[in-house]
């Protein structure tokens, strides 16, 4: 009885370590992707800044090619109330102050 609960608690054991390491894969993998995204960005304004500058000949000042990227903006709509939520501090609305949707 006991050797079946000490076996079982190990396995217990080996599959949260199991699941531990394959969070840290994805983690991994995540800022592998991240890293080479810019990584590419950066050749390709290396690149266009070398071309910019061959084409320049000296006769103007070359500013660096910006890539344009896309922000999204989180927005929480709740349906009873937007706004500050209670016991956030006072600021411009009070303490505890809650917007009510129109």
């Amino acid at each position: 009885m006991a050797e079946s609960l000490s076996a079982r608690s190990e396995v217990a054991q080996l599959r949260r370590r199991c699941d531990a390491y394959e969070e840290a894969v994805d983690r991994f993998k995540r800022k592998a992707l991240a890293l080479r995204k810019q990584n590419s960005d950066l050749a390709q304004v290396v690149k266009r800044y070398i071309v910019d500058c061959k084409e320049a000949d000296g006769r103007k000042t070359v500013l660096p090619f910006k890539i344009q990227r896309s922000v999204g903006l989180n927005v929480n709509m709740s349906t009873t109330t937007v706004g500050v939520r209670q016991g956030e501090g006072a600021g411009a609305w009070g303490a505890g102050a809650t917007l009510k949707r129109p």
